[in-house]
């Protein structure tokens, strides 16, 4: 039966009482409302597609789909229902079945620019990066004041590196739309990126401003705390979080046991005890909570039992991928094969002159971030963290030649090293500020200890060693974000190690005054004279500030993020003793080195 003529202006009335609701955060009454409406002219498809709007604001997919396609029977060929469907696929992130929806949207109506955005959306999540800028650009063209358009096209440029142009895109975001929430958010994290930590913070304030209820801002707030230093501020604000959503993201409650020191009567072990024990938890919150109860169970000093949630966090993590030792031990050898003294004699003269760029590098967890920390500590020093261009360089020159490193160094010419080495320099230039030097501390750049050599003969590079035993298991109980094939199995982990040794052994015969070599424990146990000695091997002055290191405010994205806020002290030295017996395998294989 059709509405008649009061009905439908009595809905209209609620729609629109509907929408003054919505856009003052009422979202229960927006809801009301809009049933209200749908009740007085089921015919009214705004209201349905508002109602399945705001289902999908709430996360509540299953009843968005449900609602937008009532609303589509109502008008099978709207482009905005059709848009919106695949919204809720990419929440359920089935992009392939998102992109057919968006599709049909943009055969309806070829300049609709959230379809054309949302398409751009899946191909991103596809890691088709390029194609996904093409369509942010086109949205933008379209229609140059779509907030959105401006925000996805800033997340590529920071997934190319690009920070400062992404800064710039989420401030355009912006000013076309001042109360995007997101946008404040992502632009924070970008300002993380560059080292602006007063802007990042000022921008994660006015996105709570604009909305105080938003959980992912919260969260991605307490990881600036985090990481900024700000560690009681985090461990308030990641409780709270978990108190007003128990069920967050278990990897919520990892980052928060890393800011905290559990007590015996901690309500959060027991917290997350009971999900743990849940019969359908997922490998992911599974995973995740297994390293935050070893790190609980750590502290407590039952160290059995944090070991054997460690060691069940690393195993459900290893099933997730393939990786073989013997393959990467033919990594490892060829790249000792490849870099002989010929190679070197070859392009000894073909480096660049730079002498400003500073390489700490050794395994994850031997003390990286702990020297970057000392010399960014320095007013000529600039801490620019793990940065991959590196081998990113490597790897755009290589492609040239059709032919992936180690392998790809043989096809090299001097010029193509040239192009390496100002490909890098060009991509670290937006790091750098009024400060003389920059580090990049990823560990894993003494895998191109040979070809940084070569190309910049006059860098500092530091290696950081550690006690093997102590240095493997601290990577075996830390979750690693970035992946870390190797990391996951004992044995495996040894056999890593091995290499490793091999391969660094190799370039002290080729470098034999190439590198300054920093061991953990020294460092720990005489700090002053290990730091004079670090500084004069970087040509730096003394400056007091570097043995107060940790009162340096800056940006410290890894697993050290928490330790280094503090002055060094002793209990981190000789931690594998208390594995003992658990870790056998593991010190077995290391004694083969």
């Amino acid at each position: 039966m059709s509405p008649n003529d009061k009905e439908i202006n009595d809905a209209i009335m609620l729609y629109e009482k509907a929408l003054v609701h919505q856009q003052s955060g009422e979202i229960d009454n927006a809801i009301k409302c809009y049933k209200d409406a749908i009740s007085k002219n089921p015919n009214l498809w705004q209201a349905q597609n508002n109602l399945a709007n705001l289902a999908l604001y709430k996360g509540e997919h299953g009843e968005a789909m449900y609602l937008y396609k009532k609303a589509l029977e109502l008008d099978s060929e709207n482009p905005i229902i059709q848009n919106n469907i695949g919204n809720v696929l990419i929440g359920q992130r089935k992009f392939q079945e998102a992109k057919k929806w968006f599709s049909k949207s943009l055969k309806k109506d070829p300049n609709y620019v959230e379809a054309i955005s949302n398409f751009g959306l899946c191909l991103a999540e596809e890691n088709k990066i390029d194609e996904a800028e093409t369509y942010f650009r086109k949205a933008i063209k379209i229609n140059p004041s779509f907030s959105n358009a401006y925000n996805n096209l800033a997340m590529i440029l920071k997934k190319k590196e690009k920070f400062y142009e992404a800064v710039k895109e989420y401030e355009n975001a912006i000013k076309f739309n001042p109360n995007f929430s997101d946008a404040y958010c992502n632009l924070a994290i970008s300002l993380m990126d560059i080292g602006k930590i007063n802007e990042a913070e000022t921008n994660f304030l006015q996105a709570l401003k604009v909305d105080p209820n938003n959980v992912h801002t919260k969260i991605s707030y307490a990881g600036f705390l985090k990481t900024s230093g700000k560690i009681d501020q985090a461990t308030k604000l990641y409780q709270s979080i978990i108190s007003e959503n128990p069920d967050i993201d278990a990897e919520l409650y990892r980052n928060f046991a890393h800011t905290k020191t559990f007590s015996r009567e901690d309500q959060d072990i027991r917290r997350m005890e009971l999900i743990i024990k849940k019969n359908n938890l997922d490998k992911h919150s599974k995973t995740h909570l297994c390293f935050a109860l070893g790190k609980a169970y750590e502290d407590l000093g039952q160290i059995e039992k944090s070991f054997n949630y460690i060691k069940e966090g690393n195993a459900i993590v290893r099933k997730t991928y393939q990786y073989d030792t013997n393959d990467m031990k033919k990594y490892f050898n060829n790249i000792i094969d490849i870099f002989q003294p010929d190679l070197i004699d070859q392009f000894r003269n073909s480096g660049l002159g730079e002498k400003n760029h500073i390489f700490i590098l050794g395994m994850p967890r031997s003390g990286t971030s702990l020297v970057e920390q000392i010399l960014s500590s320095h007013t000529k020093v600039c801490g620019g963290g793990e940065i991959k261009y590196v081998e990113d360089s490597i790897t755009e020159v290589g492609k040239k030649r059709q032919s992936t490193y180690p392998e790809s160094v043989k096809t090299f010419s001097s010029a193509d090293l040239a192009e390496i080495g100002s490909l890098y320099l060009n991509k670290t230039k937006q790091f750098l500020g009024s400060e003389e030097f920059l580090t990049n501390k990823l560990p894993q750049n003494f895998l191109y200890l040979g070809i940084i050599k070569l190309i910049f003969p006059k860098s500092k590079i530091i290696h950081c060693t550690r006690d093997p035993l102590d240095n493997c298991i601290s990577l075996y109980k830390n979750y690693f974000v970035g992946h870390q094939g190797y990391a996951y199995d004992l044995e495996e982990l040894g056999a890593y190690y091995n290499l490793y040794k091999k391969l660094m052994k190799h370039w002290h015969k080729l470098f034999p005054d190439g590198f300054f070599e920093i061991h953990y424990d020294n460092l720990v146990k005489d700090q002053k004279d290990q730091t004079l000695q670090l500084l004069k091997f970087c040509q730096l002055d003394w400056e007091e500030n570097c043995l107060a290191f940790h009162k340096t405010k800056r940006i410290v994205n890894t697993a050290s993020s928490v330790q280094i806020r503090k002055p060094i002290y002793k209990d981190s030295l000789e931690i594998a003793k208390k594995y003992k017996d658990l870790i056998l395998p593991l010190a077995n294989i290391l004694k083969e080195n």
